[in-house]
C-alpha cells in the first residue's frame, strides 16, 4: 500500500483507501481497436470506490 506521510499531505488534498475499481466494457473495446483508434497513448475511463480517512483542511465538506 502507498503511504503519505502527514508532513507531506496538502491542504487540498484527500487520503482515500481503495477497495475496489473496475474498467469498463468499452475500455477493453477501444484497447483491443489498439491503434486504428488512438495511434498515441490514452487514458480511458475507470471507476472506484473506497473510504475516505482524511480530508484536507480546505477541501469542501
Amino acid at each position: 500500500m502507498f503511504r503519505k506521510s502527514k508532513s507531506s499531505r496538502r491542504n487540498d488534498e484527500i487520503l482515500v483507501k481503495i477497495a475496489n475499481t473496475v474498467v469498463y466494457h468499452t475500455n477493453m473495446l477501444v484497447r483491443d481497436a489498439g491503434e486504428a483508434i488512438f495511434p498515441s497513448a490514452a487514458v480511458l475511463g475507470h471507476g472506484g470506490s473506497g473510504v475516505v480517512f482524511e480530508v484536507g483542511m480546505t477541501c469542501p465538506q
